[in-house]
């Protein structure tokens, strides 16, 4: 098993309303790649790969068997900038941009 390292691929739109639960050093059985507990999360001993071409999306052959926890990876929102900020911004620019063509000869 490529040293006791496994990939995993997350789809973070199940974990938007929060992330699992789980404690260090659970052991979860992974059957096909997939955790019955841990739904989005896929499995496999090599990394996947992302194929944009053939329109199958990433890919890895998966992985069956028992695994423990032993990270933890934290979710940190991340504000959007402020978007009245950006429209001001931008009204400026382009105002700016404005009055130094009228003036040039």
């Amino acid at each position: 098993m490529n040293d006791g390292v496994l990939y995993s691929l997350v789809d973070l739109s199940y974990y938007l309303d929060g992330p699992p639960t789980f404690q260090f050093g659970d052991i979860f059985r992974i059957d096909n790649g997939l955790v019955a507990g841990l739904p989005g999360m896929r499995f496999s001993t090599v990394p996947f790969v992302f194929d944009d071409l053939g329109g199958t999306g990433f890919s890895a052959p998966a992985f069956s068997g028992y695994a423990s926890a032993i990270t933890l990876h934290t979710i940190t929102n991340v504000p959007e900038p402020a978007i009245p900020a950006m429209l001001l911004l931008g009204i400026a620019v382009v105002g700016a941009t404005a009055r130094r063509q009228s003036k040039l000869p």
